[in-house]
């Protein structure tokens, strides 16, 4: 990596402003308050007062929160939801239950909003009308899910409702189970029930119609929580990680659990081990653990899927994963002082990057580019074009950071600057590409610093001096963002 920093030729411009990220969050809140009152602006503030997030899921509060993504759920556990495909697909993004819409899927989903409280007029007649779709967006609102302006139900209301009823509807007696608009039997309609134009009614569902279909074979993604959102399923080496496998009820057939490759006689598709074996054998459903002890080669030739095979048939398979370690986090700590008499004043850091795998030599296919962002330069660092300094010293991707001996990172001026007061302020951090699973352009969580100039008269004479510090901060660069870095190195120098 090259120096961070460092400025030989000054060139005369006007001093940058303060950034407008360190503005304080009241005056937007008083603008907003002047243009739309004091209720407007308690409204926004009162989820926050309760702990909330202003309406955003529970999965975009982790992430805002730093905490890993949760992967999105790849079925319904629910008995009044399980095995049902339409609501299988809207809980998967693939479909959505909206106005018009008919059906056994659709009552189902109303007798749950009934269930919870919701006025849908008839109850759960098995049509999507108005009052189901005003009841949806209440019951958005009142599960903080967003997207409260549609009525309709997609991932995130079908996921909540799975969760909010573990237990199954009582089976539906003969005389109890619904009827269609096609049939002859005719029935009364509530008031303001959602009929269709033939004017037939369908009762409530209040029962559990016809029987539910067990779970199927199914393996969750092979996927380690430290795996950034936009990177393929994969896991780090020697590290365990839990995977739900689902059976078939009712059997007690053994079944095998093993990793077998994506492309049969491929190059490196990576090791694994299930359960600390090569295979482990599962009576029920449950969760076995993975553990990889070769890394993958590259995705694009091959890679692994964890199988579930049942009196020798395949009956499940997971979704294509890789074996392949991925920087997590860097540590930095003061090198030396460049001081006086040297032309280039300042200090050397020396930083390692973690891997997740617990093993730096386990990230030797993966590259890092140092981003930097100027944030202020006034004063006597006013002389020079910072930002072009700066994306001099950063000029692209590298191999190295895998290695046991410490990089260097050198922030230095050129000391014919250190004239008079000024400030630098410098934003700081760190992306990478992973050469094993393709993916590029990712932060390194924990690799944000913020490194701050500041030259300052002595209080007594005309001396000068400066404070230089880099600090873990989280923090933004260049439209990319991290959590803090790891350590912090300073030097105080007279000039």
């Amino acid at each position: 990596m090259r120096s961070s920093g460092e400025c030989r030729c000054p060139a005369r411009r006007p001093a940058a402003a303060p950034s407008a990220r360190t503005r304080p969050l009241a005056v937007p809140l008083l603008r907003l308050q002047a243009q739309a009152g004091n209720r407007a602006v308690a409204g926004m503030l009162a989820p926050l007062a309760r702990g909330g997030t202003g309406g955003r899921s529970a999965v975009a509060q982790r992430e805002a929160a730093g905490a890993p993504a949760t992967p999105r759920r790849t079925g319904l556990s629910s008995p009044r939801f399980v095995g049902d495909p339409t609501l299988e697909a809207c809980l998967q993004d693939r479909a959505r239950l909206g106005e018009g819409t008919t059906g056994i899927s659709v009552g189902r989903v109303q007798q749950a909003l009934v269930d919870l409280g919701y006025d849908l007029g008839a109850g759960a007649d098995q049509r999507y009308g108005p009052r189901t779709a005003a009841a949806v967006r209440s019951f958005k609102t009142d599960q903080v899910l967003g997207f409260t302006q549609f009525g309709d139900v997609g991932p995130g209301t079908m996921g909540r409702l799975d969760e909010l009823f573990p237990g199954p509807l009582p089976p539906c007696k003969p005389d109890e189970i619904p009827v269609t608009a096609g049939q002859a039997k005719a029935v009364t309609a509530a008031p303001g029930a959602e009929t269709a134009g033939s004017g037939v009614g369908i009762p409530g569902l209040h029962c559990q119609i016809g029987p539910v279909p067990g779970p199927k074979a199914a393996i969750a993604p092979v996927r380690a929580a430290s795996t950034p959102t936009p990177m393929p399923d994969r896991i780090p080496p020697r590290i365990d990680v839990p995977v739900a496998v689902t059976l078939p009820g009712g059997a007690a057939t053994p079944t095998t659990v093993k990793a077998v490759p994506t492309a049969p006689g491929g190059a490196e598709p990576g090791e694994v081990l299930v359960d600390g074996k090569p295979s482990t054998d599962l009576t029920t459903s449950g969760t076995v653990t993975v553990k990889g002890t070769a890394q993958t080669f590259s995705r694009f030739v091959n890679q692994l899927s964890l199988v579930a095979v049942q009196g020798g048939k395949e009956i499940a398979r997971s979704a294509p994963f890789a074996v392949a370690a991925i920087p997590v986090g860097v540590d930095t700590t003061k090198n030396s002082d460049s001081g006086r008499g040297n032309p280039l004043r300042g200090m050397t850091v020396d930083f390692t990057v973690r891997s997740d795998s617990g093993d730096r030599a386990d990230l030797d296919k993966v590259q890092s580019m140092e981003v930097l962002q100027n944030r202020l330069n006034t004063g006597c660092f006013a002389a020079f074009d910072a930002q072009k300094v700066l994306d001099a010293n950063a000029p692209g991707y590298g191999l190295g950071i895998h290695t046991q001996t410490p990089r260097t990172d050198r922030h230095r001026v050129d000391g014919s600057l250190l004239t008079s007061p000024g400030v630098w302020q410098i934003g700081q951090l760190m992306l990478f590409r992973d050469l094993r699973t393709g993916v590029g352009d990712i932060p390194i969580p924990h690799s944000a610093y913020e490194i701050a100039w500041n030259v300052n008269k002595f209080s007594v004479g005309d001396g000068l001096f400066f404070v230089l510090t880099k600090i873990g901060v989280d923090g933004s660069a260049k439209g990319s963002a991290s959590s803090f870095g790891f350590g912090t190195a300073f030097t105080v120098q007279e000039v």
